[in-house]
């Protein structure tokens, strides 16, 4: 049962948490998605073309906050969407080789914060989709294990609010495999996200 506490305030408190000159904090992810071209991807970045489809991201400006804004990091987290496939076997299978695939091991993901560097880390630390969601409608694969967790947000990685991006510093996160992928499916779409309290000021 999701839980909303209800806190009796006074005029006042109200006056100050809605005040443009102290602020807000707010719940908050930035995404950005980008698609894995079979047989030719070794790498995607993340965060610094500033795109314009909002269902793409939602990140504004190129790689950087507003100038009033600040973002704690306390989650990280990466949506595959594979697209509809004849059969559930083959959508696993390329599920598989995107978290998992390399001759050296898996990918890994890197997050870059000015001339900060954070990893690199195994990519399966993040996938978040709980499976091939949506796209179950053939035959169900049996006997065979793969990456992506079960339980959709069970798998990402938890940096705590130990990291804070301030205003008007580039940042990227990178993906990186050590052999493009040969997919029987192109074009699944790689998003990323970042989970944690949005700082901004409210006009």
């Amino acid at each position: 049962m999701l839980r909303c506490p209800v806190i009796p305030r006074v005029k006042g408190d109200l006056i100050k948490l809605t005040n443009a000159a102290g602020g807000e904090a707010v719940p908050w992810t930035w995404y950005d998605t980008a698609p894995y071209v079979s047989t030719a991807t070794t790498e995607l970045v993340f965060f610094n073309t500033g795109r314009a489809n909002l269902q793409a991201t939602n990140l504004g400006g190129r790689g950087q906050l507003q100038s009033d804004q600040f973002f704690q990091i306390y989650y990280w987290g990466c949506n595959i969407r594979v697209p509809a496939v004849v059969d559930d076997l083959t959508a696993l299978t390329d599920m598989q080789a995107l978290i998992q695939g390399g001759t050296a091991g898996p990918p890994t993901w890197t997050f870059e914060l000015s001339s900060k560097v954070y990893g690199p880390f195994p990519l399966t630390f993040l996938p978040a989709a709980g499976g091939v969601t949506g796209f179950l409608t053939g035959a169900v694969a049996t006997g065979a294990a793969y990456a992506n967790n079960g339980i959709p947000g069970s798998a990402t990685e938890c940096w705590d609010g130990a990291v804070v991006i301030p205003p008007q510093q580039g940042f990227t996160l990178s993906i990186n495999w050590d052999a493009a992928q040969t997919l029987a499916v192109d074009g699944p779409l790689i998003q990323p996200w970042m989970r944690g309290t949005l700082y901004r000021r409210v006009n």
